[in-house]
Protein backbone atom coordinates (compact mmCIF):
# COMPACT_ATOMS: atom_id res chain seq x y z
CA UNK A 1 0.00 0.00 0.00
CA UNK A 2 3.25 2.53 -0.06
CA UNK A 3 2.33 3.37 -3.69
CA UNK A 4 -1.50 4.56 -2.56
CA UNK A 5 0.53 6.84 0.12
CA UNK A 6 2.66 8.26 -2.21
CA UNK A 7 -1.13 9.17 -4.08
CA UNK A 8 -2.70 10.60 -1.22
CA UNK A 9 0.14 12.66 -0.33
CA UNK A 10 0.33 14.16 -3.75
CA UNK A 11 -3.60 15.14 -4.02
CA UNK A 12 -3.63 16.31 -0.67
CA UNK A 13 -0.63 18.79 -1.86
CA UNK A 14 -2.59 19.79 -4.91
CA UNK A 15 -6.07 20.26 -3.31
CA UNK A 16 -4.41 22.59 -1.38
CA UNK A 17 -2.84 24.43 -3.68
CA UNK A 18 -5.99 24.78 -5.58
CA UNK A 19 -8.34 25.86 -2.18
CA UNK A 20 -5.51 28.55 -1.82
CA UNK A 21 -6.25 30.07 -5.49
CA UNK A 22 -10.06 29.91 -5.22
CA UNK A 23 -9.54 31.57 -2.18
CA UNK A 24 -7.10 34.15 -3.66
CA UNK A 25 -9.97 34.57 -6.65
CA UNK A 26 -12.60 35.20 -4.10
CA UNK A 27 -10.56 37.70 -2.22
CA UNK A 28 -11.70 41.13 -2.63
CA UNK A 29 -8.93 43.76 -4.47
CA UNK A 30 -7.66 46.19 -1.46
CA UNK A 31 -4.77 48.64 -1.57
CA UNK A 32 -5.69 49.04 -5.01
CA UNK A 33 -6.42 53.51 -6.33
CA UNK A 34 -10.19 53.46 -8.38
CA UNK A 35 -9.27 53.57 -12.16
CA UNK A 36 -10.27 56.84 -13.58
CA UNK A 37 -12.85 56.62 -15.84
CA UNK A 38 -14.27 58.12 -19.80
CA UNK A 39 -11.23 58.87 -21.96
CA UNK A 40 -8.33 59.44 -19.39
CA UNK A 41 -8.90 55.68 -18.43
CA UNK A 42 -5.86 55.02 -21.26
CA UNK A 43 -3.88 58.06 -20.54
CA UNK A 44 -3.59 57.38 -16.93
CA UNK A 45 -3.37 53.42 -16.71
CA UNK A 46 -0.75 51.12 -17.02
CA UNK A 47 -3.28 47.83 -17.30
CA UNK A 48 -4.72 47.57 -21.12
CA UNK A 49 -8.15 46.52 -21.08
CA UNK A 50 -7.12 42.80 -22.70
CA UNK A 51 -5.39 41.90 -19.69
CA UNK A 52 -8.13 42.53 -16.84
CA UNK A 53 -10.08 40.21 -15.31
CA UNK A 54 -13.41 40.65 -14.97
CA UNK A 55 -16.15 39.81 -12.73
CA UNK A 56 -17.85 37.52 -15.12
CA UNK A 57 -14.40 36.01 -15.68
CA UNK A 58 -13.65 35.77 -11.63
CA UNK A 59 -16.38 33.83 -11.76
CA UNK A 60 -16.38 31.38 -14.43
CA UNK A 61 -12.19 30.61 -12.90
CA UNK A 62 -13.95 30.45 -9.37
CA UNK A 63 -16.54 27.79 -10.29
CA UNK A 64 -13.62 25.56 -12.64
CA UNK A 65 -11.53 25.30 -9.21
CA UNK A 66 -14.32 23.97 -7.35
CA UNK A 67 -15.37 21.59 -9.89
CA UNK A 68 -11.89 20.09 -9.79
CA UNK A 69 -11.27 20.62 -5.94
CA UNK A 70 -14.76 18.19 -5.82
CA UNK A 71 -13.23 16.06 -8.24
CA UNK A 72 -9.78 15.84 -6.58
CA UNK A 73 -11.52 15.35 -3.07
CA UNK A 74 -13.71 12.61 -4.10
CA UNK A 75 -10.14 10.77 -5.72
CA UNK A 76 -8.57 10.51 -2.30
CA UNK A 77 -11.68 9.25 -0.94
CA UNK A 78 -11.20 6.58 -3.21
CA UNK A 79 -7.92 5.91 -2.82
CA UNK A 80 -8.13 6.36 1.29
CA UNK A 81 -10.97 3.07 0.93
CA UNK A 82 -8.92 1.14 -1.51
CA UNK A 83 -5.77 1.57 1.29
CA UNK A 84 -7.97 0.56 4.00
CA UNK A 85 -9.56 -2.15 2.67
CA UNK A 86 -7.34 -5.18 2.12
CA UNK A 87 -9.76 -6.70 -0.77
CA UNK A 88 -8.55 -4.21 -2.86
CA UNK A 89 -5.19 -4.61 -4.53
CA UNK A 90 -3.24 -1.92 -5.84
CA UNK A 91 -2.32 -2.32 -9.83
CA UNK A 92 1.28 -3.20 -9.56
CA UNK A 93 3.78 -5.46 -11.34
CA UNK A 94 5.29 -8.02 -9.56
CA UNK A 95 9.01 -7.74 -8.36
CA UNK A 96 11.77 -9.48 -10.89
CA UNK A 97 13.13 -12.51 -9.98
CA UNK A 98 16.75 -13.09 -9.65
CA UNK A 99 18.28 -15.58 -12.33
CA UNK A 100 19.16 -17.74 -9.21
CA UNK A 101 15.59 -17.51 -7.91
CA UNK A 102 14.47 -18.09 -11.35
CA UNK A 103 16.78 -21.24 -11.31
CA UNK A 104 15.76 -22.74 -8.45
CA UNK A 105 11.45 -22.72 -9.97
CA UNK A 106 12.54 -24.12 -13.18
CA UNK A 107 14.69 -26.47 -11.28
CA UNK A 108 11.58 -27.92 -8.73
CA UNK A 109 9.54 -28.76 -12.04
CA UNK A 110 12.21 -31.38 -13.20
CA UNK A 111 12.51 -35.29 -12.96
CA UNK A 112 13.75 -36.57 -9.83
CA UNK A 113 13.95 -33.49 -8.05
CA UNK A 114 12.92 -32.99 -4.55
CA UNK A 115 12.26 -29.81 -3.03
CA UNK A 116 11.81 -29.54 0.82
CA UNK A 117 9.84 -27.23 3.27
CA UNK A 118 13.09 -25.14 3.77
CA UNK A 119 13.50 -24.39 0.27
CA UNK A 120 16.24 -27.14 -0.14
CA UNK A 121 16.54 -29.12 -2.94
CA UNK A 122 17.84 -32.70 -3.89
CA UNK A 123 17.91 -35.07 -6.97
CA UNK A 124 19.20 -38.67 -6.20
CA UNK A 125 22.35 -39.57 -8.28
CA UNK A 126 23.11 -42.93 -6.37
CA UNK A 127 21.81 -44.20 -3.74
CA UNK A 128 23.73 -46.23 -1.10
CA UNK A 129 23.11 -48.60 1.15
CA UNK A 130 24.87 -47.80 4.40
CA UNK A 131 23.49 -45.75 7.81
CA UNK A 132 22.56 -42.07 7.56
CA UNK A 133 24.43 -39.31 9.78
CA UNK A 134 22.87 -37.91 12.49
CA UNK A 135 23.47 -34.25 13.38
CA UNK A 136 26.23 -34.67 15.15
CA UNK A 137 28.29 -37.33 12.69
CA UNK A 138 31.68 -36.36 11.41
CA UNK A 139 31.75 -37.53 7.70
CA UNK A 140 34.03 -37.69 4.76
CA UNK A 141 33.08 -36.56 1.47
CA UNK A 142 34.25 -36.38 -2.03
CA UNK A 143 31.98 -32.69 -4.24
CA UNK A 144 32.19 -30.15 -6.62
CA UNK A 145 30.49 -26.58 -5.98
CA UNK A 146 29.46 -24.99 -8.92
CA UNK A 147 27.11 -21.80 -9.58
CA UNK A 148 23.92 -22.03 -11.28
CA UNK A 149 25.70 -20.86 -14.28
CA UNK A 150 27.55 -23.67 -14.28
CA UNK A 151 31.06 -22.22 -13.07
CA UNK A 152 32.96 -24.33 -10.85
CA UNK A 153 34.19 -22.63 -7.31
CA UNK A 154 35.71 -25.77 -5.74
CA UNK A 155 36.33 -29.20 -6.00
CA UNK A 156 37.91 -32.16 -3.61
CA UNK A 157 38.35 -34.29 -6.66
CA UNK A 158 40.76 -31.69 -8.17
CA UNK A 159 42.95 -31.25 -5.21
CA UNK A 160 42.62 -35.18 -5.41
CA UNK A 161 41.55 -36.01 -1.26
CA UNK A 162 38.33 -35.89 -0.17
CA UNK A 163 37.09 -33.82 3.10
CA UNK A 164 35.82 -35.04 6.38
CA UNK A 165 33.78 -32.11 8.71
CA UNK A 166 31.31 -32.77 11.34
CA UNK A 167 27.61 -31.57 9.86
CA UNK A 168 27.86 -29.26 13.22
CA UNK A 169 30.02 -26.81 10.99
CA UNK A 170 28.36 -27.15 7.42
CA UNK A 171 26.32 -24.88 5.84
CA UNK A 172 22.71 -25.38 6.53
CA UNK A 173 22.07 -26.82 3.00
CA UNK A 174 24.70 -29.38 3.62
CA UNK A 175 23.57 -30.81 7.04
CA UNK A 176 20.29 -30.84 6.00
CA UNK A 177 21.05 -32.62 2.64
CA UNK A 178 23.87 -34.91 3.69
CA UNK A 179 21.51 -36.36 6.35
CA UNK A 180 18.98 -37.54 3.62
CA UNK A 181 21.84 -39.48 2.06
CA UNK A 182 22.56 -43.14 3.05
CA UNK A 183 26.39 -44.19 2.94
CA UNK A 184 27.45 -44.59 -0.07
CA UNK A 185 25.07 -42.12 -1.82
CA UNK A 186 25.86 -39.50 -4.30
CA UNK A 187 23.21 -37.11 -4.12
CA UNK A 188 23.62 -32.83 -6.18
CA UNK A 189 21.93 -30.94 -3.63
CA UNK A 190 20.60 -27.10 -4.63
CA UNK A 191 21.29 -24.84 -1.96
CA UNK A 192 19.40 -21.69 -1.57
CA UNK A 193 21.42 -18.95 -0.62
CA UNK A 194 19.73 -18.54 2.87
CA UNK A 195 21.35 -22.12 3.24
CA UNK A 196 24.20 -21.12 1.66
CA UNK A 197 26.18 -18.14 2.51
CA UNK A 198 23.34 -15.71 2.68
CA UNK A 199 23.37 -12.31 1.13
CA UNK A 200 27.42 -12.12 2.37
CA UNK A 201 28.91 -14.84 -0.16
CA UNK A 202 32.83 -15.67 0.17
CA UNK A 203 35.03 -13.00 -0.73
CA UNK A 204 36.52 -14.44 -4.23
CA UNK A 205 34.48 -17.61 -4.67
CA UNK A 206 30.65 -17.47 -3.76
CA UNK A 207 28.99 -13.76 -4.88
CA UNK A 208 25.90 -12.28 -1.86
CA UNK A 209 22.52 -14.21 -2.79
CA UNK A 210 23.88 -17.37 -4.62
CA UNK A 211 22.00 -20.58 -5.15
CA UNK A 212 24.85 -22.84 -5.18
CA UNK A 213 24.98 -26.80 -6.63
CA UNK A 214 27.04 -29.42 -5.16
CA UNK A 215 27.49 -32.83 -6.58
CA UNK A 216 28.22 -34.92 -3.16
CA UNK A 217 28.88 -38.27 -2.45
CA UNK A 218 29.29 -39.55 1.15
CA UNK A 219 31.88 -41.81 1.69
CA UNK A 220 31.69 -42.69 5.57
CA UNK A 221 29.85 -41.48 8.34
CA UNK A 222 31.44 -41.39 12.00
CA UNK A 223 28.81 -41.40 14.71
CA UNK A 224 30.67 -39.65 18.07
CA UNK A 225 30.82 -42.41 20.67
CA UNK A 226 28.49 -41.85 23.72
CA UNK A 227 30.50 -42.14 26.89
CA UNK A 228 28.97 -43.60 30.29
CA UNK A 229 28.86 -41.32 33.29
Amino acid sequence: MRFLSVLLLAAGLLLIWQQRELTSLRAPLTGVDPLPEGPALRRTSPISESNRLTSTSLDGEAARLESEVRALQAQIATLRAAESDPSIKSERPAPLLSRDESFLLENKNKPGVVTLESGLQYLVLQQGTGPHPSSNAIVTVHFQGKRVDGSEFDNSLTRGKPMTLPLQGVIKGWAEGIQLMPEGSKFQLFVPADLGYGKSGVAGSVPGGATLIFDVELLSVQEPVLRAP
